[in-house]
């Protein structure tokens, strides 16, 4: 009689732990599409042909939406199903931050593998994903919400798609100063270098798109700063302009002279711009070459003056490989492995290859998977020392010159930075973020998004530090001024030009509330955001 009994309850506690278990399931972040846009195929074959890496493809639309949620102030760290080819990972996300016109989103994968995305505000966004040195990017297919999963392979590079930098290119300056120490990593808050990157018509419509080109710049300039912090570099990078030139390529060290000259009517809009963003570093995209994948001047002496040639040029389809970190490393004075190069600014100012050849820091030459890591003797990638303190230590180079690169043109661009506080409305947590530079280039503004239509608000700033509960959320900036604002279903901005009459390194700290009866104590605010002038 129990069996009879028995038998039918375990069928039923069985069923319902897999509907549970099925409920509980992450939802994936990305889907495949079936029966892609006849374009999108077009272009993905051009795509195989000029990038030989490209080992797998699939068409998938991105869940942005979910991203966007957790930037919006979500308090817990979502878990996605992360599609890869024939598996299925587990994404993850940790952190999120705004970097020219994108949000970037980073998470890891399996516990060990490391995930960043940059979406623009239309959702065009691009990704990479390196998961047990298996290397993923999503990128647009140049063709609506259909972006592509591209499963790469950079041993199927061709040998002499490598950097064309050598002794011709490197550029001495007179020294400045005495040589300055390098302090022990995640002592000091990280040094910003501001970057500008221009892209080419050509490389403009092999990526599909202008917001496809630029979603592609500003991660890397994320993968960049990622591959500084894990090495113990204490610089970040700051995406802080980008732009297509009208120039023809030519993929030759041509294309490297016209970009830095300032006088030969090629590219010379270049250089205002730079000035107007303050743009420590220039990089140009380009779409192909037949002689390298990034070609880029090495400083040799340390100097400010060497800011006229802090100049580098990288293939689009070799972006994937750290191409474009590789370049920017050049003009921050790092050279490659010793076989390959010589006469670097310190004696250690080399990338690393490891004895067996497994692994390779970025600036090193083949053979071996070049992995997101400056050597440093301080560095450990799966159980392997990626350094020498005496002949391969880019991390200690790179923290030695970052005051100097970071002084070679006066900031421009305000920095914000996101802070705490925030309750959800009816839209969720409303959403604040900044624009603008000291110069005359961009208006200083804050924009805020999410808000309830027509609910009254107020905008309040001054000094923060004051962090008073409130209505459920948190009042951080003291309420030295106030401004009404009124809630839309677009974005509301506001004129913030005031920043600069002010005078350098004063923080001031932005909050908005708004009247929402959908929110826990009946008003809604954003998350805090924070400026400090330049």
């Amino acid at each position: 009689m129990s069996k009879l009994v028995l038998a039918p309850f375990c069928a039923a506690v069985a069923f319902a732990s897999t509907v549970l278990a099925q409920s509980l399931a992450p939802v994936p972040l990305w889907s495949e599409v079936a029966g892609a846009p006849a374009a999108a195929v077009t272009r993905l074959a051009a795509e195989r042909a000029l990038r030989p890496e490209i080992t797998g493809a699939s068409f998938v639309t991105v869940d942005v939406g979910a991203l966007r949620t957790f930037a919006g102030g979500s308090a817990t760290r979502p878990v996605f199903a992360l599609p890869l080819g024939s598996r299925v990972a587990t994404l993850r996300l940790d952190s999120w931050q705004r970097m020219w016109k994108h949000t970037l989103v980073r998470g890891h994968v399996d516990e060990r593998g490391h995930f960043l995305i940059a979406f623009d505000d239309a959702g065009i966004a691009a990704a990479a994903i390196d998961v047990d040195d298996t290397v993923w990017s999503l990128e647009h297919s140049g063709t609506g919400a259909t972006h592509v999963l591209l499963a790469l392979d950079h041993d199927r590079m061709p040998l002499h798609m490598g950097c064309g930098t050598d002794h011709t290119l490197a550029v001495a300056e007179p020294p400045t100063g005495a040589e300055p120490a390098s302090s022990p990593a995640g002592l000091n808050p990280p040094t910003t270098i501001d970057v500008a990157v221009f892209y080419t018509t050509a490389a403009r419509t092999g990526a599909g798109s202008a917001a496809a080109m630029e979603s592609q710049i500003a991660l890397r300039i994320g993968v960049a700063s990622d591959g500084a912090a894990a090495s113990g570099v204490d610089h970040a990078l700051r995406l802080v302009y980008t732009a297509e030139t009208a120039y023809a390529e030519t993929g030759s060290t041509t294309d490297l002279s016209r970009f830095r000259s300032t006088s030969d009517g090629i590219m010379d809009e270049v250089h205002a711009a730079r000035t107007a963003y303050g743009a420590d570093l220039m990089a140009l995209i380009i779409n192909q070459s037949s002689a390298y994948c990034g070609v880029g001047y090495l400083m040799t002496s340390l100097s400010t003056g060497f800011r006229t040639s802090s100049f580098n040029v990288t293939v689009r389809g070799c972006m994937t490989g750290h191409t474009l970190t590789h370049e920017m490393g050049h003009t921050m004075a790092c050279h490659h492995d010793h076989a390959n190069g010589s006469g670097a600014l310190y004696p250690y100012s080399y990338g690393y290859r490891t004895p067996d050849n497994a692994y390779r820091t970025i600036m090193a030459y083949s053979p071996g998977t070049r992995v997101n890591r400056w050597s440093s003797p301080l560095v450990t990638y799966n159980g392997y020392v990626m350094g020498n303190a005496a002949t391969e230590d880019n991390a200690r180079s790179l923290n030695q010159t970052k005051a100097t690169v970071s002084a070679f043109y006066a900031t421009q661009v305000y920095e914000w930075r996101g802070l705490d506080g925030g309750v959800a409305g009816l839209n969720g947590e409303p959403m604040l973020a900044g624009v603008g530079t000291k110069s005359a280039a961009v208006t200083p503004e804050l924009r805020i998004t999410s808000t309830r239509i027509g609910a009254p608000g107020v905008l309040v700033f001054g000094p923060g530090g004051q962090n008073l509960p409130i209505f459920g959320g948190v009042l951080v900036p003291y309420a030295v001024f106030t401004a009404p604002v009124t809630g839309a279903a677009g974005t509301v901005t506001f004129d913030v030009s005031v920043l600069r009459n002010l005078g350098p390194g004063i923080e001031v700290v932005f909050q908005a509330w708004f009247v929402d009866a959908a929110a826990v104590q009946g008003l809604s605010a954003s998350d805090a955001l924070s400026v400090t002038t330049p």
